[in-house]
């Protein structure tokens, strides 16, 4: 079919593919996961999936705030359907908190394949698990694909919104860069500013008399140089678990201050680069890309509830939920042991005492054999 053109088959009815989707992924599938399957797998590769349509013959206008992935996710499907927008972005591109955030080692923990929009599939990921600047890169291509920087108040930032319930319009009131305000009216107001864009720095009793470069790793200062430096880490969070590893053999002393440890999976993806015969098959065979995108959404998101369930009879609820919850358990617990290797004694603080997937999972950049190095201490 791709060496021909010819027109492909129509789509297995949904018993088939119920059944089609269970092979793929390896256990059972609800049936209510089919009409996403089918909306998915439009022969072009998810262009020609349902359009929006404008609700109404009257005028409609909405005003968005934030240019990052959801924003620019939305303009694009309100240009498709012809409601006017205007998006207004604090900093002086698209991207969110991809543009924003620079530190050692940024990038997705997300498969790219599956941390990217349906309506634009992209085949030529450099990696499974892509840096921060091939995230950044995609949103400024999207920006200008689908032409929508002339929407969008570059430089300022929504200092407030009040709704008239009479009129049934927003007034949103906005500060630019040059500190000049205006007001914008609209019908409707979405807020895409994301939840990571504000780096909360704690009240650390002494900090202000540090004399030495303090920052955050949302804020990274890039004039700093590390190489030699003994350097503190407060966080283990998924970005304290992506700077760590990166910059530990550069520095003489990295000391890691944890609050609580994470669970914590391997991937051997992870670090694996997308070879070309990869990307030549994502492109040219038909609907493998779909079938690809639903294995890495099953196992990554939705194929994972019924390890969430908590069972009222399973007799060890302080550290699991259930029998599939603790399978998990084990086998992260086995894959921190091998990865620590002689290191036993970082066990008690790298174990965490609650049941996997209790906080939000992490995916294994060499952490634990970055806590063995012999200039690492946590």
């Amino acid at each position: 079919y791709a060496a021909t053109g010819r027109a492909l088959p129509p789509p297995p009815a949904p018993e088939l593919l119920r059944s089609m989707m269970a092979l793929a992924a390896g256990q059972a599938i609800p049936d209510e996961y089919v009409p996403m399957m089918l909306e998915q797998s439009s022969v072009d590769g998810g262009e020609k999936q349902r359009q929006w349509r404008k609700p109404a013959e009257r005028e409609f206008s909405i005003a968005i705030i934030g240019a990052g992935m959801s924003g620019l996710g939305l303009a694009v499907k309100l240009k498709e359907a012809g409601i006017p927008f205007t998006i207004f972005e604090k900093n002086d591109t698209v991207g969110g908190t991809w543009y924003e955030n620079g530190y050692p080692g940024c990038g997705v923990d997300t498969p790219n394949h599956f941390y990217s929009f349906s309506f634009e599939l992209f085949h030529d990921w450099t990696h499974f698990f892509s840096k921060r600047e091939a995230l950044w890169q995609y949103f400024e291509r999207l920006a200008d694909k689908y032409d929508l920087r002339r929407h969008i108040r570059f430089n300022t930032e929504v200092t407030e919104a009040q709704y008239d319930e009479k009129r049934e319009r927003w007034t949103v009131k906005f500060r630019a860069k040059d500190g000049s305000e205006g007001s914008f009216d609209s019908n409707a107001l979405v807020s895409a500013v994301g939840q990571l864009n504000r780096p909360s720095v704690p009240k650390i009793k002494g900090l202000e008399d540090f004399k030495g470069p303090a920052f955050h790793t949302g804020r990274w200062d890039h004039s700093v140089d590390i190489a030699g430096k003994k350097v503190a880490m407060i966080g283990t969070g998924a970005s304290g678990m992506q700077v760590g590893p990166t910059i530990a053999p550069q520095v003489e002393q990295l000391a890691i201050f944890q609050r609580s440890p994470h669970w914590v999976v391997p991937n051997p993806n992870y670090h694996r680069s997308v070879k070309d015969e990869k990307k030549w098959v994502l492109r040219h065979i038909p609907y493998y890309v779909q079938w690809y995108r639903f294995q890495l959404f099953w196992g990554f998101a939705d194929g994972l509830w019924p390890a969430l369930q908590k069972d009222p009879s399973w007799d060890k609820p302080a550290q699991s939920l259930n029998a599939t919850n603790e399978r998990y358990r084990i086998n992260m617990v086995r894959h921190i042991e091998r990865e620590l290797g002689a290191r036993k004694d970082l066990l008690p603080k790298v174990v965490p005492n609650y049941p996997p997937y209790g906080k939000r999972i992490l995916i294994d950049n060499h952490w634990y054999r970055m806590l063995a190095r012999p200039n690492v201490e946590l």
